[in-house]
């Protein structure tokens, strides 16, 4: 074995890729073979391989817990089994704790980073009975020699138990920056309510805030947030006007993200912080989103869309596109991602065609730097219409347009000239997702200015092709350094062409 593979640092750089598989496993795995949990057995089984990756393996392997229960089963059974009392059946021993505090101590992240509004179900699927989880904590809190917090490197919490709340006190300390509750119990007759208060003395560092709380309690949102004075990012349910005057009043907000729960949701009339720097909308139809912006101005450098299919007209979306202009700073805007998304299907049941007409208000936004419109049909547009987005975008980086999960109605009516055209004016690209039609011949006189040095990975989406060698030319003139291309395989023909292509370059 290599010497460098008994340093500490290299080894746990290399196992927090491997970690990473459960997030995002690779794109050359096929996704019925894939293990969610690859990563975390893997790691399992090189800290029991080798004493040099026993340290590092287990560090990352317990840095990122989605619940409590594997700390729980670490003690004796008779402190967490499911009982009716809350009174442990067995004490904890010095042995016990010993064990408890080895793999406490590297617990960085506590809960499902991912975990939405709309996707509690699962969450709570996965954990142990809340009862059993407030058994254990309180017989460890008991234990004489217990030192306090349990978890003490904690810097990340996904919180949405609430027989558990009032052992959140054991669990944290100062070094939390990044807290995520979810209050659905009545808060005037719950005494377990107390515990936000809380938090604001136990983690007076926090930096980042989501708070998802019933409507009857919003107007207590803005006092809990104001004992933060550290928080730099907030994101929470549609909040009535009031509360969002005192939050946007807050001097060093740069992030805010609001949810649209329902067709009731209050609107905002005003202007966002000036500091703020990143905003976004969700849970919305085009629509909805319509009536939140009518009176709402801001600065942000990044904005973000989660559009909702269910409810949306293209018309509505029209209307939207045409409006973000008159209420966003065209200047200041560096980032804009529209993605359509639905609530009823992990999968996008259809899409929505953008005609030039519909896209031309946001050329306005003459800084943009990332451009997300990866979910929209872009089929209706011709190398015309993406030469008048090069035009108007000269600085984006990255550009991600018609190349979504779902299969357009219509051939794309772009060619390879709409790429060509695109890394003619826009010289600083290093990331496309793009559709066209790669069925039409390529021009063969291609212009050295059009050669583009960044861009190493290519999205295709749905895009069919004919002549594999004369894309394959095209393609290594314009990017000598693109190494992937990934398309759909809407088709076994295109898809293993598409393939020939990658071998090709």
């Amino acid at each position: 074995m290599s010497r460098c593979l008994f340093l500490y640092e290299i080894t746990s750089h290399i196992f927090t890729f491997v970690r990473q598989l459960d997030e995002k496993p690779p794109d050359d795995v096929e996704p019925i073979i894939r293990d969610q949990a690859i990563g975390r057995r893997t790691l399992a089984s090189l800290a029991r391989t080798c004493r040099a990756f026993h340290k590092p393996a287990v560090a990352i392997l317990w840095a990122k817990l989605d619940n409590l229960d594997p700390l729980i089963k670490l003690l004796p059974r008779g402190a967490w089994t499911e009982r009716r009392w809350r009174i442990p059946r067995k004490r904890i021993k010095e042995r016990h704790w010993l064990t408890f505090c080895k793999y406490a101590s590297h617990v960085r992240s506590l809960g499902v980073p991912d975990t939405t509004i709309y996707g509690l179900s699962q969450y709570n699927a996965t954990t142990a009975h809340a009862l059993s989880q407030y058994n254990a904590i309180t017989a460890l809190a008991r234990y004489t020699k217990a030192e306090f917090p349990l978890l003490p490197n904690l810097t990340h919490l996904v919180w949405t138990d609430r027989p558990t709340a009032p052992t959140l006190k054991y669990l944290v300390g100062e070094r939390v920056t990044d807290v995520t509750l979810f209050v659905f119990w009545p808060p005037q007759d719950s005494p377990d309510v107390a515990i936000l208060s809380e938090l604001s003395t136990l983690c007076p560092n926090v930096s980042t805030l989501a708070l998802f709380v019933p409507p009857t309690f919003s107007q207590q949102v803005a006092a809990i947030v104001q004992r933060w004075p550290k928080l730099r990012s907030f994101s929470s349910l549609a909040l009535p006007q009031t509360v969002m005057d005192q939050l946007t009043s807050r001097r060093g907000l740069e992030s805010l993200s609001i949810e649209l729960d329902n067709t009731a949701s209050p609107v905002y009339i005003g202007s966002l912080p000036a500091t703020l720097r990143t905003f976004s909308l969700d849970g919305g139809s085009a629509g909805r989103y319509v009536r939140y912006l009518h009176k709402a101005y801001g600065f942000p450098e990044s904005f973000t869309l989660k559009v909702y299919v269910d409810g949306s007209t293209t018309e509505d979306i029209m209307e939207l596109l045409c409006m973000l202009p008159e209420h966003l700073d065209q200047t200041a805007l560096r980032e804009l991602s529209i993605k359509l998304v639905t609530s009823s299907s992990p999968e996008l049941p259809r899409t929505f065609p953008l005609e030039l007409q519909a896209l031309s208000p946001l050329f306005t936004f003459r800084s943009l730097r990332i451009v997300d419109l990866d979910t929209f049909d872009s089929g209706e547009l011709d190398d015309t219409a993406f030469s008048d987005i090069a035009r108007s975008w000269p600085a984006i980086t990255h550009f991600a347009f018609g190349t979504g999960s779902v299969k357009p109605c219509t051939k794309p009516r772009a060619t390879v000239n709409a790429l060509i055209v695109l890394l003619t004016y826009c010289r600083n690209l290093a990331s496309l997702h793009l559709a066209f039609d790669g069925t039409a011949t390529p021009p063969v006189e291609l212009p050295a200015t059009t050669m583009n040095m960044r861009i190493t990975r290519l999205q295709v989406g749905y895009s069919p092709i004919r002549d594999v060698a004369a894309i394959s030319r095209c393609f290594a003139r314009l990017m000598p350094k693109l190494r992937k291309i990934t398309a759909y395989r809407f088709s076994v023909e295109h898809y293993g062409r598409w393939a020939a292509v990658q071998g090709m370059l």
